[in-house]
């Protein structure tokens, strides 16, 4: 019985090893990466691009959403495997 069901990287522990800043710019790559290979797996991707560190505050994570609310059906689609 498979029990995989997603698979995710985390950005600050990734940053941290690879000897580099946790923003955007550079975790894109590497998130993509994990996308590509959850995708190929059939198991569901999660997170996000951006570190979570850099929000600090609810508030600010929630302001971040809601710029973004635009794209969730678009994310939602992208990351259902099977679609």
């Amino acid at each position: 019985m498979e029990r995989t069901a997603a698979m995710d990287i985390g950005g600050e522990d990734f940053a941290l090893e690879s000897g580099m800043e946790p923003t955007e710019d550079t975790l894109l790559m590497p998130k993509q990466q994990m996308i590509f290979a959850a995708r190929a797996a059939g198991i569901m991707p999660l997170g996000y691009i951006a570190s979570v560190a850099a929000f600090g505050t609810g508030r600010r994570f929630a302001a971040w959403c809601a710029d973004r609310a635009s794209s969730v059906s678009w994310a939602r689609a992208a990351s259902t495997p099977g679609r």
